[in-house]
């Protein structure tokens, strides 16, 4: 390691040099503004029948903020673009186009950034109802404030990019160099390849905008406002439906989304640190890939091809482009983990298998809540054909020692999971019809260049296949599974562990192929069998979901095959290269089809901030709300009162914290309802004074104020303390399980019932 620092330190003094150099030349180039502030009586100002408009105002270079103040009963809508280009034009400025102004607050303020020198600009709020606009729905005053370190990180972000890349590539080239043989240099190298492959929609400028992107856009922003108000985790996230509260953190884990949400923190646009979210699943979706299959296989060529079948399969790319599911994605760059694991299970010395189902499990329960339901599924089926092998060997004691170090460091994630489900806060099931009229059909699961128009969404049938996104797993997946049945049944070899680790995975990927199919009888399973309907079907909502499976099992056998073959005799050696080349071309050709087909057909987008969650259809995105609540409650924004004798003299807020002024005139109790959900965790400091905190209209807050009562309420929300511990707990088991691995030598763990090791 010293060695290659030294070799190196040439190399990094440049790059820190240069790092230097570029701040200091941006920090001299940084320009000065004065804030501009316009109101209705404005030369600038115009007005017709349903729009008003200020014109030319003189904006610079630079990051601005724009904050609009305004009073109405009904929406307006409001956009700032440059007035001698296009409004979609990004080599001029990045305006705002049409952003709500909901009647229920009074000011709204948005981020925009002007890359000419100066450009007039112009601010059109739109207010139409019936063809005409209401009188008293004009705004107030705008405004807009310059950020010199908003702009001096923006001038900086793309040249320290560029720096960062080079070290990253310098890196990654001495990495290749470092491998034993030719053929593991050519394999490692092809990672970066594949990297770029699958990375391709990424290099537009921008986004490209599939059916979720908003909402992960919205975590990542409510995590970093969650940051920037001193809350670490962020379970319950402010923001979303008028800042009433969502416990998206809670029930969809987010321990990688911290990365994009401290670059937002930087103030970087939001489109850019969710690209740079998807470079960063589809690199470890690649390594992880690589690194599982080459172990499994023996061999780094055959981990290289597992990689990009894996990496580049069509349904991989139809959930993080088109479907914009990025949750699901990060889950399935470490599933590779949980096949490697039980692969290490089931040899003599399988102390390994530790390591890799702890690792796989951890990346399933901190992406994606659903995910490991379903990688327990094939757990449990896999133990079942494998139980002879299982209770040999000591193996059970292995499974259940990694079992209890991953329940320990995901404790975080399960507790609170399961405290706010036990409290009736649950997901969204799906009924029977449902799953059995989404199904994938056969057709869908063959097609060669399936529909690929990002608009339309698998939830809404358009005359069928016709109008549907791509349900195909890959026809490469089914290729590998015909090669493994080929091995299965032609080859006249005798039984051997690898023949058996084929059987294995081929059954288990046909079984998943057949529960994302249209055949699967969900209904039959309903009727009959109710608590393995809830556990295969209910919980999971789109049997398409299955594909996830079925891509990693059936690669994974495929990998086995290519494996076998090649050991074999020269003529089976050819048909595993034949195998492999005709994979890679395939999965090539169907991914660069559809990467084309979304780049060519989608909209590029480039928000500065995520949009607001009221600015979305209030039926899209509420699954985890409270039982006996209303979306309609989020059109109150302000505290309501019980009657006239209970009077807020002053209330401010901060996240989930409220401090309020308040006196109660009358003689008896009275309440104060605030803009909240109740999810479970609100306290006050004024208990001991009688100050209650209970279930108000339609599960809003309400504060409870004695009578004659008069001083200072804080209200807010917090993580109960059994949360905390619990997190402190997986803290701790994961610091111990890297001490045991690293500390106290590779492989090498404390297992449960045994002494220290």
């Amino acid at each position: 390691m010293k060695t290659i620092l030294s070799a190196d330190r040439p190399f990094y003094a440049c790059i820190a040099t240069l790092a230097v150099v570029m701040f200091l030349v941006a920090w001299l180039q940084l320009p000065h503004h004065d804030n501009l502030e316009y109101d209705t009586w404005d030369e600038s100002y115009e007005a017709d029948i349903t729009n008003y408009y200020w014109m030319d105002i003189p904006l610079k270079h630079g990051v601005w903020t724009y904050t609009i103040d305004y009073h109405t009963e009904h929406d307006l809508y409001t956009r700032v673009y440059p007035m001698n280009q296009n409004v979609d034009n990004a080599w001029v400025m990045y305006g705002i186009g049409d952003s709500r102004l909901p009647h229920f607050t009074n000011t709204r303020t948005f981020t925009i950034y002007v890359i000419d020198d100066a450009v007039p600009t112009g601010v059109e709020v739109r207010g139409e109802v019936d063809g005409g606009r209401h009188a008293g729905d004009a705004p107030a005053h705008i405004s807009f404030t310059y950020r010199p370190r908003i702009t001096l990180i923006y001038m900086l972000y793309k040249p320290f990019l560029i720096l960062l890349l080079l070290i990253v590539f310098r890196r990654f080239i001495r990495y290749v160099r470092d491998g034993v043989s030719p053929e593991e240099q050519r394999a490692r190298f092809s990672l970066l390849l594949i990297v770029i492959f699958v990375s391709t929609p990424l290099f537009v400028y921008g986004t490209l905008r599939g059916h979720d992107t908003s909402f992960h856009m919205m975590r990542i922003q409510t995590i970093a406002d969650g940051l920037r108000s001193g809350i670490f985790p962020v379970k319950l996230q402010s923001g979303w439906f008028n800042h009433y509260g969502y416990p998206n953190g809670v029930f969809y884990p987010d321990a990688l989304l911290y990365i994009p949400a401290v670059l937002r923190l930087l103030n970087l646009p939001i489109w850019l640190c969710f690209n740079a979210y998807i470079l960063l699943t589809n690199t470890i979706a690649t390594a992880v890939s690589y690194h599982c299959f080459r172990k499994i296989s023996e061999d780094c060529t055959i981990g290289a091809v597992g990689s990009i079948l894996y990496s580049a399969s069509a349904w991989f790319l139809t959930d993080t482009y088109m479907r914009g599911a990025v949750g699901e994605t990060t889950a399935m760059a470490f599933l590779p983990f949980v096949i490697l694991g039980f692969f290490e299970l089931m040899k003599a010395h399988h102390k390994d298998a530790i390591l890799y189902l702890v690792c796989g499990y951890t990346g399933l329960l901190q992406s994606h809540i659903l995910m490991p339901v379903m990688a327990a599924i094939f757990s449990v089926i896999v133990c079942v054909i494998c139980v002879k092998t299982l209770l040999t060997g000591g193996r059970l004691r292995t499974l259940m020692t990694a079992a209890g170090y991953a329940l320990l460091i995901n404790l975080g994630v399960l507790v609170p999971f399961v405290d706010y489900y036990m409290r009736g806060i649950k997901g969204a099931g799906a009924s029977t019809d449902w799953l059995q009229e989404k199904g994938v059909s056969l057709a869908q699961m063959l097609m060669m260049e399936p529909e690929n128009r990002i608009g339309r969404t698998f939830l809404v049938r358009f005359d069928w296949i016709a109008g549907e996104m791509p349900h195909t797993a890959g026809v490469t997946v089914l290729l590998l599974l015909a090669a493994a049945v080929y091995v299965l049944v032609v080859s006249k070899d005798q039984d051997s562990s690898e023949k058996h680790a084929i059987r294995v995975l081929a059954i288990s990927g046909v079984f998943s192929v057949w529960l994302s199919s249209d055949l699967f009888p969900y209904a039959w399973l309903e009727k009959h069998m109710p608590v393995v309907y809830k556990v295969f079907a209910n919980n999971i909502q789109f049997p398409v979901r299955y594909h996830t499976t079925t891509i990693a099992l059936l690669v994974a056998a495929g990998v086995c095959v290519m494996a076998y073959l090649k050991k074999r005799s020269d003529g089976e050696k050819r048909l595993a290269f034949i195998i492999a080349a005709f994979a890679v071309l395939l999965t090539i050709y169907q991914g660069g089809y559809l990467m084309s087909g979304w780049i060519n057909t989608s909209d590029t987008w480039k928000p500065y901030m995520a949009k607001d969650m009221t600015e979305i259809d209030y039926d899209e995105y509420p699954i985890f709300s409270l039982p006996g609540s209303e979306i309609t409650d989020v059109d109150v924004s302000s505290a309501v009162t019980s009657s006239d004798d209970m009077i807020l003299e002053d209330i401010r807020r901060k996240g989930f914290t409220f401090d309020i002024r308040l006196q109660n005139k009358s003689d008896s109790e009275q309440y104060v309802q605030l803009p909240v959900w109740n999810y479970y965790g609100y306290r006050t400091d004024a208990a001991d004074d009688g100050i209650g905190i209970s279930d108000g209209e339609h599960r809003r807050v309400r504060i409870s104020v004695p009578a004659g009562y008069a001083g200072e309420v804080r209200v807010r929300w917090s993580e109960p303390v059994y949360w905390r511990m619990s997190e402190i707990v997986s803290v701790v088991s994961a610091i111990l399980f890297l001490y045991l691995y690293v500390a106290r030598g590779k492989r090498r763990f404390l297992f449960i019932g045994q002494k220290t090791v």
